[in-house]
């Protein structure tokens, strides 16, 4: 008897008994039979699955692994396949659910149209915590962290809805989870359900019927009926980001508050997960803007300055951009005659005044010694003048340092160009040599590139 014949029947019965997502795929990689269980995972009739492409499910990010998986099964001379990976896969309502897969062809030797069988199971707890470390030691992206939060409920509790809403480093409101509660607005939105959690660290746990008008109205429109959302403390923007847990009408469980009242683990444990995932962000941030500051004066650095400099124009938000370089007069002969308490208290005092003078979003930075370098954006060649015009006048104010008077002034360089011509590296050298010809002509003055005009008293 053959081993088809042998075999067939009671490997048919295995399939479609197992408690594992199996799924078999025609040579040109669409669906072709999904077994009971996948279907019931995944959330999908078989009718919507068959003919279509299975990579159109995998989520865009895990593609280049898949695809790169697929090709390894084809390649007649690999005879060792990888192990199995972790792959999100989008279910029938829109979410991600993050599975263990492997694969295999379905004949003995790969040959061109050749089926594939595909086994794959929901992720354990552990695997994620163990996703969720590489992600943390490795210094992923916060966004990476923050997006498998939700996969920790619906570990515990599949049969509800999971989101969590936080800030990005920048402060920017991100969201990841259940399609149904992002829509109902998030961080960002003066509409959505999460304003109060976020802003005054208050758990909301609420049928929708108690929510703002309009987050009522979206809630009910896509079928949530009882919302429980837990603020996580963001130390980094001195705000509080939102974990919610929510029942919505395709849920076996009854539509009332004992059933969130009994998914606490579910809730706890994206909490405790989403608090460590903040903390290690924050010190992460913490130690780049440290590295990127000048500890004396607080202004960026070198690196710091370098590294906004480069990104500092935002395509058509700005028509111009202008950087000036500016150097103490008359600084050296203050730490010769005071000492380097009083230099270091004067480096503080002039960054202070550069404060001062300029805009808010203007980037001021100390180079090293007494070298300070400012960019601004968006302004004419007036404007700019008139900004280095009271920088010159601002350092020429004399400065009382623990009862000491100290005058010093200030010699700048300037250079401007249009932001579609902007050339980082020759904008500042043209700015740098600028600097050298005010200095060269008296000091206490400033000089545009590209001019042969003095500008100072």
């Amino acid at each position: 008897m053959a081993d088809d014949d042998r075999f067939g029947p009671t490997l048919a019965g295995a399939i479609f008994h197992l408690a594992d997502i199996v799924v078999i795929l025609d040579g040109e990689g669409r669906f072709e039979h999904v077994n009971p269980f996948g279907l019931e995972v995944l959330g999908y009739p078989l009718d919507d699955l068959l003919g279509t492409p299975m990579l159109d499910i995998v989520h865009p990010d895990d593609l280049p692994g898949v695809i790169t998986a697929i090709a390894r099964m084809l390649d007649p001379e690999i005879e060792v396949l990888g192990r199995p990976a972790q792959v999100r896969v989008r279910c029938g309502d829109g979410t991600y659910l993050r599975v263990e897969a492997n694969g295999a062809l379905g004949s003995l030797e790969a040959t061109p149209g050749s089926s594939m069988a595909i086994f794959a199971r929901p992720t354990t707890d552990a695997d994620l915590h163990e996703h969720l470390m590489g992600l943390l030691t490795a210094g992923a992206p916060a966004e990476k962290t923050f997006e498998l939060v939700p996969d920790f409920g619906r570990w515990r509790q599949p049969n509800l809805l999971h989101a969590v809403f936080v800030l990005d480093d920048d402060g920017a409101p991100l969201a990841f989870g259940s399609p149904a509660l992002l829509e109902l607005g998030g961080l960002g939105d003066p509409e959505g359900p999460w304003v109060r959690p976020a802003t005054h660290g208050e758990e909301l746990f609420v049928p929708v019927e108690e929510l703002a008008p309009l987050a009522r109205e979206r809630a009910v429109a896509r079928g949530v009926t009882w919302v429980r959302a837990r603020p996580v403390l963001d130390t980094l923007h001195r705000t509080f980001a939102v974990v919610v847990i929510a029942h919505d009408q395709s849920s076996p469980f009854p539509a009332e508050r004992s059933t969130l009242a009994f998914a606490w683990y579910a809730v706890d444990k994206m909490a405790a997960v989403l608090d460590m995932a903040l903390a290690w962000r924050a010190q992460a941030v913490e130690l780049r803007r440290a590295a990127a500051t000048d500890p004396l004066t607080g202004l960026a650095n070198r690196s710091g300055f370098w590294s906004r400099y480069v990104h500092s124009v935002d395509g058509a938000a700005e028509n111009s951009i202008s950087v000036l370089c500016i150097d103490l007069d008359r600084f050296k002969p203050v730490n010769d005659t005071y000492g380097h308490a009083v230099g270091d208290a004067l480096l503080i005092d002039v960054a202070d005044r550069l404060r001062r003078v300029l805009r808010p979003a203007d980037l001021v930075s100390r180079l090293g010694g007494d070298e300070f370098t400012v960019v601004v954006h968006d302004l004419d060649d007036a404007a700019v003048a008139v900004i280095a015009d009271r920088i010159v006048a601002e350092l020429c104010e004399p400065f009382t340092i623990g009862g000491t008077a100290v005058e010093i002034g200030a010699s700048i360089g300037v250079a401007s160009a249009p932001s579609e011509h902007f050339d980082a590296e020759a904008l500042l050298d043209a700015a740098d040599k600028a600097l050298y010809e005010a200095k060269k002509s008296g000091r206490n003055r400033w000089v545009r590139a590209g001019d042969d005009a003095l500008f100072g008293p």
